[in-house]
């Protein structure tokens, strides 16, 4: 009785969990995406699509692993194995993607701020933001550190300092 309960839970969870994982890759973290400004927030149509693919091939693969006793022990032993690479490579993605897209949303941020205050063409000056070169370097630097950090989004980022008064 319990091990036919852990294996439908295993045949059960384990697609369901590669299914989440995909979709969040492929969205960049963000479980709802809007297609254009001023527009509802909707599921990306083809992440779910993908996803679906991809938690179908890994319950095949766990139903071959471990229903299929008229198959020989080394291909039972590579249809688990290759359902374990897939939910390994869907794990590190779905930590590693949204990661890197909020560092480069932090990034842009501070790069807009940083040419609103060194008055670079193409900013619209404003004047809640006077020029200013400490706070242009300031801007800098973040916008340095995060374009860094998203690029090798595994590396831990320092805290940010606080921008000159």
């Amino acid at each position: 009785m319990l091990r036919a309960l852990a294996l439908a839970t295993t045949l059960i969870l384990l697609p369901d969990a590669a299914f989440l994982m995909c979709y969040r890759c492929l969205t960049g973290g963000r479980w709802a995406v809007s297609p254009e400004i001023d527009t509802e927030v909707e599921l990306y149509v083809s992440g779910v699509v993908v996803g679906a693919v991809i938690a179908l091939t890994v319950a095949v693969l766990l139903h071959l692993a471990l229903w299929s006793t008229w198959l020989r022990r080394s291909i039972r032993l590579g249809s688990m194995s290759a359902a374990a690479l897939i939910l390994g490579l869907l794990m590190t993605g779905a930590w590693l993607i949204p990661r890197s897209v909020d560092y480069w949303d932090r990034a842009n941020q501070h790069g807009v701020l940083e040419g609103m205050h060194s008055g670079a063409p193409g900013y619209l000056s404003t004047p809640g933001f006077p020029l200013d070169e400490k706070k242009t370097a300031y801007h800098r630097r973040m916008r340095e550190l995060y374009e860094r950090a998203a690029r090798h989004p595994w590396l831990s980022v320092h805290a940010e300092t606080f921008p000159p008064q």
